[in-house]
């Protein structure tokens, strides 16, 4: 009777077990798929609670790590991603998504060197992990191999067809590749398959495959005419240089900024008004710098723009409302117009010359053919440049306190740099803190008591500089956008002791030491446009 009940309740006890376990594995894939439906509804706070929930069940699952890393990749929260993907390859070193993970958030964070070591290790590891091609992609695009760029993104597209993200990169990238048509039916794909979560930045999309379907119907754009060389002497006013330009024939000389913190070309809604320039397209609102930190965004296009001897025609452009102090402003010459050309500043003696490409080549031939390697200008030192996916210039700069190269936007329509906000917290530079604080000028309004420092000493490539000043300012509205983090803003206080060279062919940025001039001229600072391209 004894051994009976004792075997009865050793039945009992295993049947309450697997019971037990069934229940709590039926638990986790019932979580499993709600974590997975989450994450395709774009709703991925919650797929982050409840990966996390299913993570509890069973740690060392590498599947469902690597899932909730992707989850924080999707974020934005760059250090739990890596966090997460870490404990991941500690279990298993050579997998191939934890090894892209990893490598997507050195890429986002601005680490090109170890975001490449990674992503190409999990090709060689998985040659068909869309997310490793996908960032690879991303890497060919803010370095500039936009044809690379655009092959893979097709390949990752193909791999995972319902991945949003590569349709939206690519659609980026034709975009700068000039396929216009092709950008429209890519960000159109893009709306048909992404989550509706974002109505803003739907707005902005929509407006903007109207824009492009109206570029799609012209021919050509950009087209140069005139002198292959022009040189016009400009002004510099609070830091930053100002150009006479002539709009669609008219001979009224205009005042632009040259902007290279602006992707597209910009006119003043005043501006353009007189001048009756009419909206082609509309919608959505951009972010920006300044003020509510957004502005509604507006296409417009030039029949000509003309510098000098140098005449653009079919120039698309932004119009918007300008936040410029006491200074007016007809519009702010972006990078769009300036980078079909080999483009000087000399903020010296206020020169500014536009050589055309093919002029640049021919000259490189001839050197060659004279047994000379390279020419004169090509022997100076060179800083590479990248793009950012909104259309910002990028350089790598050093600033000393802080121990690790920091992406800085290149920006010649700012007259002061800038530290992000972010980075303000988490180095030593708020010892550099003055007791006097600014107010700024951006493209979404204007910014008062804003922090000012002086930082010890602050480098591109071979040119330094000591005690530079700089503001801190609020970033996130510009690092939503332009794909790798941007620690701050290179403006016109640096700039202005050097002639300044950009040399779009060869994605190279050149200075040469000039005569100084002083930048700021007050308590007010204006920092251009510093507002996404798209």
């Amino acid at each position: 009777m004894t051994r009976n009940v004792i075997q009865f309740s050793l039945l009992l006890g295993l049947s309450f077990l697997t019971f037990t376990t069934v229940n709590a594995e039926t638990n986790t894939k019932e979580l499993r798929k709600q974590a997975e439906k989450a994450m395709r509804n774009g709703d991925f706070a919650s797929a982050e609670k409840l990966w996390q929930q299913v993570l509890e069940t069973n740690p060392n699952n590498i599947q469902n790590r690597l899932a909730l890393s992707h989850v924080y990749l999707k974020q934005r929260k760059l250090l739990n991603c890596y966090e997460e993907a870490e404990k991941a390859l500690k279990i298993e070193p050579d997998n191939a998504r934890g090894q892209a993970l990893v490598g997507a958030t050195f890429l986002a964070a601005g680490n090109f060197t170890s975001a490449r070591a990674f992503l190409t290790s999990s090709m060689v590891l998985n040659p068909d992990d869309s997310l490793a091609l996908g960032n690879l992609a991303l890497l060919d695009f803010y370095e500039n191999r936009t044809q690379d760029c655009l092959i893979k993104l097709r390949r990752a597209q193909f791999l995972s067809p319902n991945e949003p993200d590569y349709v939206y990169a690519f659609a980026q990238a034709s975009t700068r590749a000039e396929n216009y048509r092709d950008a429209a039916d890519a960000y159109d794909k893009f709306l048909r398959i992404a989550p509706a979560t974002d109505t803003d930045r739907r707005d902005r999309i929509k407006g903007l495959i109207d824009f492009l379907r109206y570029l799609g119907t012209q021919k050509t754009l950009y087209e140069i005419s005139g002198d292959v060389q022009t040189t016009v002497r400009g002004e510099i006013i609070s830091g930053r240089p100002i150009i006479k330009v002539r709009v669609n024939d008219n001979e009224e000389p205009l005042k632009f900024v040259l902007d290279t913190g602006s992707g597209m070309t910009i006119i003043s809604d005043e501006t353009a008004k007189r001048l009756n320039i009419k909206p082609v397209a509309e919608g959505g609102m951009a972010r920006a710098v300044g003020g509510g930190g957004k502005f509604p965004i507006v296409y417009g296009f030039l029949s000509s723009f003309q510098i000098g001897d140098a005449r653009i025609s079919k120039v698309p452009v932004f119009i918007r409302k300008f936040y410029s102090g006491g200074e007016k402003y007809d519009g702010y010459i972006g990078l769009s117009v300036i980078s079909k050309f080999l483009t000087t500043f000399d903020y010296g003696n206020g020169d500014f010359t536009l050589i055309r490409r093919g002029k640049v080549e021919k000259d490189r031939k001839k050197a060659i053919k004279s047994k000379l390697a390279k020419t004169e200008f090509d022997n100076l030192p060179r800083v590479p440049l990248r793009t950012t996916a909104s259309g910002f210039l990028s350089g790598e700069v050093k600033i000393e306190d802080v121990n690790v190269p920091l992406n800085f936007i290149i920006d010649t329509g700012a007259s002061i740099s800038v530290v992000s906000s972010e980075m303000f917290r988490q180095t030593e530079l708020q010892k550099y803190e003055k007791n006097n604080t600014m107010r700024v000028f951006g493209a979404a309004g204007v910014a008062d008591n804003v922090k000012l420092l002086v930082l010890p000493k602050l480098a591109l490539g071979e040119s330094s500089q000591d005690k530079i000043e700089a503001v801190v300012l609020n970033l996130d509205s510009i690092n939503e956008t332009v794909g790798f983090a941007q620690a701050g803003i290179l403006g016109g206080n640096f700039l202005q002791k050097y002639r300044v060279t950009f040399d779009f062919l060869n994605e190279t940025i050149v200075f040469e030491l000039t005569k100084t001039r002083q930048v700021l001229d007050g308590k007010d600072v204006i920092l251009g446009e510093v507002a996404p391209k798209r």
